[in-house]
């Protein structure tokens, strides 16, 4: 089945980028809002879910500060974190891109949305 590329954008209000970009790109980061288990080594990560799933990926790209993107292993897909910064606001908008097989859209999206509380909550930011 074929993958469909999507993009979804979230604001965060009164963050610096050093503090989202550490959220989104270390260990301890990625494990108060992605997942508990995830492990780092390298340029290898692995992601342990809910049900003992395990995925892993590589970080291929990284703008220190501005993006990475994860390209799981054995996948035609990866998913990136963007921080785009807002001059006028100062406001920092994460946007995400996934992908999801078709029909799956909603849920791929509930989930982000799920996750992207999470981090609005260990940030210690208010639910929008």
């Amino acid at each position: 089945m074929t993958k469909k590329e999507f993009q979804l954008e979230y604001t965060f209000e009164n963050v610096s980028v050093d503090r989202l970009w550490r959220r989104i790109s270390t260990e301890n980061g990625l494990r108060d809002w992605i997942t508990g288990q995830v492990s780092i080594r390298g340029d290898r990560v692995r992601f342990v879910w809910g049900a003992g799933d395990v995925d892993e990926a590589y970080i291929h790209v990284v703008e220190t500060g501005r993006q990475i993107r994860y390209d799981w292993i054995g996948e035609d897909a990866y998913f990136e974190l963007k921080i785009v910064a807002t001059e006028l606001t100062g406001d920092k908008t994460l946007v995400i891109t996934d992908f999801c097989e078709d029909g799956d859209l909603e849920s791929t999206v509930e989930i982000w949305e799920v996750q992207i509380g999470r981090l609005r909550r260990v940030m210690g930011l208010s639910q929008i």
